[in-house]
């Protein structure tokens, strides 16, 4: 900005940069004084250091215009050279991530939705004041709850946001959405550690525990949630698939078409299994019509897109079925895609600088023992029987009790009823070790239930597949969440159970049941899913430490160990994991921001079922029933995050940075017309000697001036001495204020004055600061 204007639209070719190399060095030069201060001088015919020794002095350059800046203003306006808008130019590898929520009840859509895109622009980096573009979102979400479809028509939601982020100067370029049964969202708190020193007296008590963001669910409410997403070098794509795209023989079809006729031609195939950081990630918002194709869906995106994609997403939702399920599509580069749908699923790839970190907690309770598959074929279960060898490493590690017993709520005298329960449930699994039919097994296991747990598997019965990893490793279910080591079993809802040989049937397409794996039993059970949540985010962050401490294990990830930095969260609970669930409203989404309390934005709804696989080393994901999903969202390049308070801190000093500047200016203009009234030529260079010391004479006492005496004007034609420096000026003018001062009080008067104060008992003694630098000079110490 020091440069001449026309300097400043030089091009960026070879021959400009070698030329510009050698004045790059010499353009700007500058010291840092003893006092916190640094001085520039910009370049106009050459380059010179100003020293200063006083803090109180002004310097001025005599080749060009300086300026005074403090240390800390300078760090932040040093990079603010020409030379950085060539590299801005060429790369935005430091801008930020930044994801924001907005959240409204309002009983009348169009308000709400006004109210959710307006408060959710707020958390976003606003478009730069010096230039006429708009800024641009990459990402967006929406998610209304269907109570208000008989008073907004769902073809005009995407339009009315659309308009709030044009209206706030902003350009959305893609967005997704649906309907919901309830909205999970967020906003900012007052930051408590507000660096202005005001704290708000509306702070909330979830501000006051260092949290940057307070949630809110809102279940068969009205509520809109719209969350908006800038992700820098990445590339977004969405589409739209209907049932009949999904293909049924997956041999036969051209994976290249499919991949074009459903609107991701722009995504590259990437069935290598050793570049992870080149994977995709795709989100899904499938109406609950789709879910009979899903799981075909699912397998068809792996084949074209290999394992090392990551898949997630929920299934739209509603308050009532009487109300239809809605979907949303918005895209800017497709045009006259503005859709609003009924059918079908609508996602959204991802590539580039964007990682996910995808979780799920099951909230399901393991009881009675664990079994071996006896007989099975596809995703049917003929017959069971009971493992002894992991059976008994339950009862060993306690896990036993902990799950039959989680209530806690026994006392002393229930304790001999507890003891005779634990024989029958001995003679009830020696019974076990014969095979028998999944359903008989089950009739056994119930009756060792509390009357809570019976009333559930009488309505509905849950069966779990082990996974990969072996229940002998870690046998208690909490503790290998805990320690980040994932879920033992999946679970599934039985779809149908044959009366005659009392066999069970998994839901299609879900699993592919083997012989000799092992099943347990399980319930739904709110003690334990807040003991499940609470695992499950420890051993993330478990995780998340031994990467940042030990590295990454993938030797071929470049930017694996990095700690990841998630910038928001999307929450995808199923619509029975709610208040009735957990015994209080919005427990679930509080213990996200409770354990991720640096999370600006948490955003989501309660839908009909989640998508995602069960764990990391899980490369299929799945539909998962009763469940929720959590996806942090972040960069792989560890890009900073884009923070509200941080950037109103850094406009706040940069405002009285511009004002100081201002300020040192008209200081500075003020001095050098004191100069010139010297008689101080300011355009002229000042003598030095033939080594380049400045040369500083004493002021000419003889020197006169025109005189009036009386009603006579006389004048003596002399030279009038002036200075021929800035530094001569300003000892000249203390020269002659110290005169004056002698002229007002005598030497013998101020004699008097010291020896009177120096009598008197009630006044200070004065220092001997003389006798200090003698001493100091004595100890052969450094004197300034």
């Amino acid at each position: 900005r020091m440069m001449p204007s026309p300097m400043r639209n030089i091009g960026s070719s070879s021959t400009t940069k070698a030329l510009l190399l050698p004045l790059a060095i010499v353009l700007v030069v500058g010291i840092i004084n003893d006092h916190g201060s640094i001085f520039v001088s910009s370049f106009q015919q050459h380059a010179r250091l100003s020293f200063v020794t006083s803090p109180t002095l002004r310097p001025r350059s005599l080749a060009g215009k300086q300026y005074v800046l403090s240390k800390q203003q300078y760090q932040q306006r040093k990079g603010r050279s020409f030379l950085q808008a060539a590299a801005e130019s060429s790369s935005n590898s430091n801008d930020p991530q930044a994801i924001s929520t907005g959240y409204s009840q309002s009983p009348d859509l169009y308000t709400a939705i006004k109210e959710a895109t307006q408060a959710a622009l707020l958390g976003l980096p606003s478009s730069d004041s010096n230039t006429n573009a708009q800024a641009q979102i990459d990402f967006g979400t929406v998610y209304v709850t269907s109570i208000y479809d008989s008073q907004f028509s769902p073809s005009q939601i995407v339009p009315a946001v659309l308009a709030e982020c044009k209206q706030g100067d902003f350009v959305l370029k893609k967005l997704i959405g649906c309907y919901a049964g309830g909205v999970v969202g967020s906003k900012l708190n007052n930051n408590p550690l507000d660096r202005s020193g005001s704290s708000g007296s509306d702070s909330s008590s979830s501000s006051s525990s260092g949290k940057t963001c307070s949630t809110m669910e809102s279940e068969g409410l009205p509520g809109v949630v719209v969350t908006l997403c800038v992700l820098p070098d990445t590339q977004i794509d969405t589409f739209h698939i209907l049932g009949d795209d999904v293909p049924d023989d997956f041999g036969r079809m051209d994976l290249n078409m499919w991949k074009n006729s459903i609107g991701l031609k722009n995504v590259n195939n990437n069935n290598s299994n050793d570049n992870a950081s080149s994977s995709k990630a795709f989100m899904l918002l499938p109406s609950p019509s789709f879910q009979n194709d899903l799981d075909d869906f699912i397998r068809t995106m792996k084949m074209c897109f290999g394992p090392n994609q990551k898949l997630f997403g929920a299934l739209a939702s509603t308050v009532s079925s009487l109300s239809r399920a809605r979907l949303f599509r918005y895209d800017v580069e497709q045009p006259g895609c503005l859709q609003t749908l009924a059918d079908g699923c609508v996602g959204v790839a991802f590539s580039g600088d964007v990682q996910f970190d995808v979780m799920v907690a099951q909230g399901a309770k393991p009881v009675g023992g664990v079994y071996r598959v006896v007989s099975g074929s596809e995703s049917t279960v003929g017959a069971i029987q009971l493992d002894e060898v992991a059976t008994e490493l339950l009862q060993e590690s306690g896990d036993w009790d902990e799950e039959e017993d989680d209530e806690d709520d026994e006392d002393e005298e229930d304790v001999e009823s507890a003891e005779a329960k634990k024989r029958m449930n001995a003679a009830l699994y020696a019974k076990a070790i014969i095979p028998k039919p999944v359903l008989a097994e089950a009739n056994y296991v119930m009756r060792t239930l509390s009357d809570d747990d019976q009333a559930f598997m009488r309505k509905s019965l849950l069966v779990g597949l082990e996974r990969s990893g072996g229940i002998s490793k870690t046998p208690n279910e909490l503790l290998r969440l805990s320690e980040g080591k994932g879920h033992s079993f999946t679970v599934h809802q039985v779809a149908s159970a044959g009366m005659k040989d009392g066999s069970v049937t998994l839901p299609l397409g879900s699993v592919d049941v083997e012989i000799g794996a092992r099943l347990r039993f399980f319930v739904r059970d709110g003690g334990f899913a807040k003991k499940e949540i609470e695992a499950l985010w420890t051993g993330y962050k478990k995780r998340v430490l031994e990467k940042s401490l030990l590295g990454a294990d993938d030797e071929n990830s470049s930017t694996s160990s990095q700690t990841f930095n998630p910038a928001g969260c999307f929450f995808f609970p199923t619509l029975d994991r709610g208040g009735k669930f957990f015994g209080g409203s919005s427990y679930e989404s509080t213990s996200i921001s409770d354990y991720a309390p640096s999370l600006p934005s948490i955003s989501g709804f309660f839908c009909n079922g989640a998508i995602a696989a069960l764990d990391e080393d899980d490369n299929l994901a799945m539909i998962h029933g009763s469940s929720s999903c959590y996806v942090l969202v972040g960069s792989k390049s560890n890009r900073p995050i884009y923070s509200v308070s941080e950037a109103e801190y850094k406009k706040r000093e940069a405002a009285k940075a511009a004002e100081e500047v201002n300020d040192q200016e008209e200081s500075d203009a003020g001095a050098e017309d004191g100069l010139k009234n010297l008689g101080y030529d300011t355009d002229k260079p000042a003598p030095r000697s033939e080594d380049g010391e400045l040369i500083v004479r004493r002021r000419e006492v003889h020197s006169g001036r025109a005189l009036t005496v009386s009603n006579v004007e006389w004048s003596v034609v002399e030279n009038t001495a002036s200075p021929t420096s800035a530094l001569e000026g300003f000892m000249w003018d203390k020269e002659t204020e110290v005169d004056r001062l002698r002229e007002r009080v005598p030497l013998s008067n101020l004699v008097s004055q010291c020896k009177l104060y120096d009598l008197d008992p009630s006044k200070p003694k004065p220092r001997d600061w003389i006798g200090a630098f003698k001493r100091v000079a004595e100890e052969n110490e450094f004197v300034v």
